[in-house]
C-alpha cells in the first residue's frame, strides 16, 4: 500500500495504538458439527448451549435459514461518542426470516458469554434484504436455524473493552495448550487490528507461518471505505464502519512463492443494504477488528479445487 492510500483510509482511533497488528492462535482442537438451532430460545442462548454440547465454549459458526419471531439489530456508521466509528441505532423487527449469518463467540468480562453475530434477514419471503449487527440476546427463534459449528476445544477467547478503538471486542486469551496433528492441516483463529488491509495482513500471516494454501471458514468483521471487485468491475464503498456478514475465500501460494488472497466480502453499509464482492488488496482496511478462522489446507486435490474455483470467480 502505497503513502498516500495509508493516508486516505487511515482511521484514527482514540485510544493509544496497539503494537500489535494482528494476534492469533494455533487451535488446539476444533471440533466442527452441523447443528440445528430450535425454536423458542433465543440466538445467543442456542448458540451457547450447541457449543457446550459440542465440549467448549468458543469458536465460530455460519448461520442459513430458519426464521425469527423478534430481531433487534444495528450497522455500523461514523463517528460517535468519542469514537472513531459507532453503531447507528437499535431497529427492531417481529417476524423475519433468516437468509445468512456468520458469529463468532466466547467469554465476556460483563457476562458469562457472548455472540458476536453479524446476519441478514427479510420480513417475508420476496421482501428485501437487510442486515447488521445482531443483538442475539433478544433475537428469538420461531424456526430452525441450520449452523456449522466451529468449536474450539482448549482455546478461549474473551470479550473485552479495548483500548485502542474503545469498543469491546474478542481478545485471545494467553493459554495455549497442545495442538492435535490430525494430518489435515493446521488450524487458527487470526484477529486482524485496525487499519490494516485485511487480504496483505494474511498474506503475511501465511508467509510467516509456512502456510501454503488456506481457506477461510466463518469469519466476520468491519471494514473503513473498502474497494470491491466483481469480475474486473471496480466498486469504491464510501461508508466507514461497514459490517462484514462472511468474510469467504482463500490465500493461496503462487508460482513465484508469493502468496494471494482472494477473499470475498458480503458486508452493509448503515442502512442495511448489503453488497458483494472480493476485495482489493491495500485498498480493505480493517474497521474495528477481523475475526478470521483459517484453516490451512494440504490434500493436493482439495487444493487443486481451490484454484479452479478461485480463477473462475475473481
Amino acid at each position: 500500500m502505497s503513502k498516500d492510500q495509508k493516508r486516505l483510509f487511515h482511521m484514527k482511533h482514540p485510544g493509544p495504538l496497539n503494537p500489535s497488528r494482528l494476534d492469533f492462535v494455533e487451535l488446539a482442537n476444533v471440533v466442527t458439527s452441523d447443528v440445528i438451532l430450535a425454536p423458542g430460545q433465543s440466538l445467543h442462548t442456542a448458540i451457547v448451549d450447541a457449543a457446550e454440547k459440542l465440549g467448549g465454549a468458543c469458536g465460530t459458526a455460519s448461520l442459513e435459514g430458519g426464521a425469527l419471531e423478534k430481531t433487534r439489530f444495528t450497522t455500523g456508521g461514523p463517528a460517535r461518542e468519542g469514537k472513531a466509528a459507532n453503531y447507528t441505532y437499535i431497529r427492531e423487527y417481529g417476524a423475519t426470516e433468516l437468509t445468512m449469518g456468520t458469529c463468532s463467540f466466547g467469554f465476556a468480562e460483563d457476562a458469562p458469554a457472548f455472540v458476536h453475530c453479524h446476519a441478514k434477514f427479510s420480513e417475508n419471503p420476496h421482501g428485501n434484504e437487510i442486515g447488521g449487527h445482531f443483538m442475539a440476546e433478544d433475537c428469538l427463534i420461531s424456526e430452525p436455524i441450520f449452523a456449522k459449528m466451529n468449536v474450539f476445544v482448549g482455546n478461549s477467547i474473551t470479550k473485552c473493552a479495548n483500548a485502542e478503538t474503545l469498543h469491546a471486542i474478542f481478545e485471545i486469551d494467553a493459554h495455549q495448550p497442545d495442538c492435535i496433528d490430525d494430518g489435515f492441516g493446521r488450524e487458527f483463529f487470526v484477529r486482524v487490528h485496525p487499519n490494516e488491509d485485511l487480504p496483505t495482513a494474511l498474506e503475511d500471516f501465511c508467509t510467516a507461518k509456512k502456510i501454503k494454501n488456506a481457506l477461510i471458514g466463518s469469519s466476520l468483521g468491519s471494514l473503513n471505505k473498502p474497494v470491491l471487485s466483481q469480475r474486473g468491475s471496480i466498486k469504491e464503498m464510501a461508508s466507514v464502519g461497514m459490517e462484514v456478514l462472511a468474510f469467504n475465500g482463500e490465500i493461496m501460494a503462487e508460482r513465484n512463492g508469493e502468496r494471494r488472497a482472494s477473499i470475498l466480502a458480503n458486508l452493509v453499509d448503515e442502512n442495511g443494504t448489503e453488497f458483494m464482492g472480493y476485495l482489493v488488496r491495500g485498498r480493505s482496511p480493517v474497521c474495528i477488528t477481523a475475526e478470521i478462522y483459517l484453516l490451512e489446507v494440504v490434500d493436493q486435490a482439495l487444493i487443486d479445487t481451490m484454484r479452479e474455483v478461485r480463477d473462475s470467480s475473481v
